[in-house]
């Protein structure tokens, strides 16, 4: 509860300055304004996301005046929301407007199909709904191990009794998975201009999943997301996302907030190691290497040179004083990952950046119309070292 109600006095404090700083920038502009406002004290090139009334398609105009790609899309309560391509200026706002076209918005009628591709990677799934080939055609490279598939995982014996809120023993990951193959039901939900869509069901026992696998244009063509939205009831299990890749590397590289580490495979003192908002395997060769991104899962483990699993939720087998942690995780989850390549070494501070993008996103907010002396868009502070990020402005 603590935390809900610091979620929300943070969005009031955020949008109540947002609404200051809008009322300086100049909003006159053809259509409705639309101001975004980016976080992060860096440029972001990225995809921004607000509701709206009308189920039309829209013309969208940056802070130029100049026109970007826009895609009308539906969330899953079946509200219209528009996406488009925006940049805005390092820990500032960007003034966009938004005009509602003559035709009419239709979504595409589910079908049932196995692949998506854009202008990056090529992507193709099985008929357990498990990522069986990704293919960057930047170069022509297989992201997923030879007869291998990317997909979620069960391990079933998940015996802890000292600790089991919080434990998990090797030997738990030591066994093999179990794949989560029932009642499979795949569709193509979205084939736009800016973003593609795969809506994967399936069960396992009495825990339910939704996962949307996306691909995009633009400002974030080479990221391929995994949304997920979990029902989660089991007993004595261990959610994994299994990711085995085409690259070989003892050692992967983990996010630590402010640093990175390097870990090897597991082993019997380092099994499920913390990472924060990404992990990278890249090919001993240094020629191609994969950065996995999330927005609220944080262990990992490393069984093998070319396997990175990203723990998900855990209800372990316990005893005594602890049976009621047994079910510490059951309920509902949403929470999403992301997946990108790239050609040569690791560089982290983009990784970093692409990073934050997903856990700070552009925040999108309606505005009047209204003069301004700050002109379309305004930056508070920036850095012209990618190497170097801003944790703290605080007025002197």
């Amino acid at each position: 509860m603590s935390s809900l109600i610091s979620l929300n006095r943070f969005s009031s404090v955020l949008t109540n300055s947002v609404s200051i700083l809008s009322q300086r920038l100049d909003t006159e502009v053809k259509g409705t304004p639309v101001i975004l406002y980016n976080n992060e004290t860096f440029e972001a090139n990225a995809l921004a996301d607000i509701r709206v009334d009308d189920w039309k398609e829209y013309e969208v105009l940056n802070q130029k005046g100049k026109p970007v790609a826009s895609q009308t899309v539906v969330d899953k309560d079946n509200k219209p929301h528009l996406i488009f391509d925006a940049n805005v200026p390092s820990t500032g706002a960007a003034v966009y407007s938004i005009q509602p076209t003559k035709n009419i918005f239709r979504p595409i009628k589910p079908d049932i199909h196995h692949d998506l591709e854009n202008t990056v990677y090529r992507l193709t799934v099985n008929a357990q709904g498990d990522v069986t080939s990704i293919v960057d055609k930047r170069n022509g490279k297989e992201l997923v191990a030879r007869g291998k598939a990317l997909g979620l995982v069960v391990f079933d014996d998940c015996e802890s009794y000292a600790w089991p809120a919080w434990e998990i023993q090797k030997k738990t990951i030591d066994k093999e998975p179990v794949g989560i193959k029932d009642n499979v039901k795949i569709q193509r939900i979205e084939n736009g201009t800016l973003r593609k869509s795969l809506r994967i069901e399936k069960t396992y026992g009495d825990s339910k999943f939704v996962q949307y696998i996306r691909l995009y244009e633009g400002a974030q063509a080479d990221r391929i997301d995994f949304s997920n939205e979990v029902d989660w009831h089991s007993l004595n299990a261990l959610l994994k996302m299994n990711f085995p890749l085409n690259i070989d590397n003892d050692k992967a590289t983990y996010d630590l907030g402010l640093g990175s580490i390097q870990r090897g495979n597991n082993t019997n003192t380092a099994f499920e190691v913390y990472a924060h908002e990404w992990t990278d395997l890249t090919d001993r060769s240094g020629d191609y290497g994969i950065t996995i991104m999330n927005d609220s899962k944080y262990g990992w483990d490393k069984p093998g040179n070319n396997t990175l699993r990203l723990s998900l939720l855990y209800s372990p087998k316990a005893n005594r004083g602890y049976t009621y942690q047994e079910r510490q995780d059951f309920g509902h989850h949403e929470f999403t990952f992301t997946l990108t390549g790239h050609i040569g070494q690791l560089n982290k501070s983009t990784a970093v950046q692409q990073s934050k993008l997903l856990n700070s996103p552009l925040k999108a907010f309606w505005s009047p119309k209204h003069k301004g002396n700050l002109g379309h868009e305004y930056s508070f502070v920036s850095c012209d070292n990618p190497n170097v990020t801003v944790q703290a402005l605080k007025k002197a």
